[in-house]
């Protein structure tokens, strides 16, 4: 099957999603899959995927381009969608999952595509939706509505299989770092998290760290931090993925988004982990300072305090913010400088900004693309 057809209208954008490092993100769309790089802002790679209609209403896929031939005597549609993309850092493969009304591929498989080759060089099956695809250069990730599935990247070997409360975002984060191989998802309650570490087949569980079911999760570059939210979406926590040694505690610190319910769509750690950002349904960005409760001088005050004072006073509120203009499914990155961020979203905007990181405040915009056509 040939990839490569760079004509041609992609139809809605479906999925958006940055790669492991921020540099460059990939959509998903009626059509097919779209890369493009972030700095500077340019698509690299454009791949259509035809879908045949069979006589029994089956759809099939055909290889990029659309220009396969049909089975069973059926046509060849124009485009099939894509509902999920991940890239695995800036290499030529992808892992990727049929979607939208008329999908490229049965949305209970995950394809692995090879851009370099053009050709498709693995597949795993389920027995329902896949919900949530991750990679690292050793691993894939994939979740379902109930299940956790780890496997080695090189011969699709299962290793791993986790239980999960519902999960209908299929919720799941994985570590970049090549030594620290860390899987974070949702665990066996509601509002409990799991920090599966991997290389060691340890698990740690943080209970109660929300009161209602997650919404988002997310880890540093270097897995040694993740930060939720729950479907309220006030609040963003920060949790260490091992245990203070001297305390067993895992909070690092308490951000506050608002006081209004908001889905919070992503959450992004800069390299150096010195500030966290956060896209809402709101239409809002918003980015604090991290401030590790290790070097705080009032830690153990606001330990004492947080028995009598309301988290709406303990929480630490933005230093900056960013107004997106409009509502729909967002995605956000650091960009090389510590004060720049990258948001894409799933209306086909691109947006990079930068704030100051002493006064904060509303961000500046550096530059604004429509990719969508």
């Amino acid at each position: 099957m040939q990839g490569g057809d760079h004509g041609g209208d992609q139809g809605r954008t479906l999925f958006v999603r940055f790669n492991q490092t921020g540099g460059c993100f990939a959509c998903g769309t009626e059509a097919g899959i779209r890369v493009y790089n972030c700095d500077p802002f340019k698509e690299t790679i454009r791949r259509n995927f035809g879908v045949a209609q069979g006589r029994a209403g089956a759809l099939q896929s055909q290889g990029g381009g659309g220009n396969g031939k049909g089975h069973g005597g059926g046509g060849v549609c124009a485009f099939g969608g894509i509902g999920m993309v991940e890239m695995l850092f800036r290499s030529n493969l992808f892992a990727i999952v049929g979607g939208g009304e008329f999908p490229a591929f049965p949305t209970e498989k995950v394809l692995i595509w090879d851009d370099h080759q053009c050709k498709w060089i693995g597949e795993l099956g389920f027995h329902s939706r896949v919900l949530g695809v991750r990679l690292r250069r050793d691993k894939i990730v994939v979740a379902l509505k109930n299940k956790i599935f780890i496997y080695n990247f090189e011969d699709l070997k299962q290793l791993q299989q986790l239980e999960s409360v519902d999960n209908p975002l299929g919720l799941c984060a994985l570590s970049s770092q090549q030594d620290k191989a860390v899987l974070v998802c949702p665990g066996l309650q509601v509002g409990q998290i799991r920090i599966e570490h991997l290389d060691h087949r340890r698990s740690n569980f943080i209970n109660g760290a929300h009161t209602s079911n997650l919404a988002c999760v997310a880890l540093s570059l270097d897995g040694s931090l993740v930060a939720s939210a729950s479907e309220k979406g006030t609040l963003v926590r920060i949790w260490r993925t091992t245990p203070r040694e001297n305390t067993g505690e895992y909070l690092e610190q308490e951000l506050r988004r608002g006081s209004d319910r908001a889905q919070i769509y992503s959450i992004a750690f800069s390299p150096s982990n010195a500030y966290l950002a956060a896209t809402s349904s709101k239409g809002t960005v918003h980015i604090w300072p991290i401030i590790s409760s290790q070097h705080d001088a009032s830690q153990t005050l606001t330990t004492v305090w947080k028995r009598f004072v309301p988290d709406y006073f303990n929480s630490k509120w933005s230093l900056a913010q960013y107004r997106l203009g409009d509502d729909s499914t967002s995605a956000c990155s650091f960009g090389t400088k510590e004060n720049t961020l990258v948001v894409i979203t799933s209306s086909g905007k691109f947006h990079k900004v930068c704030f100051d990181l002493a006064e904060g405040g509303e961000c500046k915009k550096i530059s604004y693309i429509s990719f969508s056509s």
